[in-house]
């Protein structure tokens, strides 16, 4: 089975509830280098919800 994941700042509550009305499962919260968008090894960290949907084969 494969799973559709999606990202976003979990300091968006309005979005994260707008997954979680949708069926996602909350798959817990990282920290990434960078601001939104991006990737860096220093500089500001963001931290990140993510979340899963299964797919089902139609």
């Amino acid at each position: 089975m494969a799973n559709l994941r999606l990202d976003c700042v979990s300091s968006n509550g309005r979005l994260r509830s707008y997954y979680e009305k949708r069926g996602f499962t909350h798959r817990g919260d990282v920290s990434v280098g960078g601001a939104p968008g991006q990737r860096e090894d220093d500089g500001p960290v963001t931290w990140v919800s993510r979340y899963e949907l299964p797919i089902v084969a139609s």
